[in-house]
């Protein structure tokens, strides 16, 4: 069934005041969790509404990125998807948390690109780059002698 929107609620980017190491020193760790999972009437339509964190956080501490929201999500059977027990909302349907832990992934991934860029903190994944191999010698080519 389908994500009907992502709400994020906070976006935090902290840079550390200090000389910023060659970008092949960074160790970067990116995380989401889910903070709590509620059943909720959004426009007439009961919903599960999916509250979450992703941080990204740097080695050597030069910063850290910290984001917070939303997912709001339609299943048509709500008692099929979540489950209550001992106070606690989990998912029972694997499908359903696998849909909703991919959006989250995806778009904080995308306003934490942003927000590293804003707050010149290195790239939290890799980006494609174009890579020149330099021309093989004539020593080491391979023939007929």
């Amino acid at each position: 069934m389908p994500i009907i929107d992502v709400i994020f609620e906070k976006l935090e980017a902290n840079r550390k005041e200090h000389q910023t190491p060659a970008a092949a020193d960074f160790k970067i760790n990116s995380n989401s969790a889910i903070k709590k999972i509620e059943k909720k009437d959004v426009s007439g339509v009961e919903a599960i509404v999916v509250h979450f964190e992703f941080t990204t956080n740097y080695t050597p501490d030069v910063g850290d990125i910290k984001i917070g929201g939303r997912v709001i999500y339609i299943a048509p059977k709500l008692t099929d998807a979540i489950k209550e027990e001992k106070g606690r909302t989990t998912f029972k349907d694997m499908n359903a948390f696998q849909e909703v832990q991919n959006v989250i992934l995806r778009a904080s991934t995308l306003q934490a690109l942003w927000l590293a860029k804003e707050a010149r903190l290195p790239m939290p994944i890799q980006l494609p780059s174009v890579v020149i191999e330099q021309p093989k010698s004539e020593d080491t080519k391979k023939g007929y002698a």
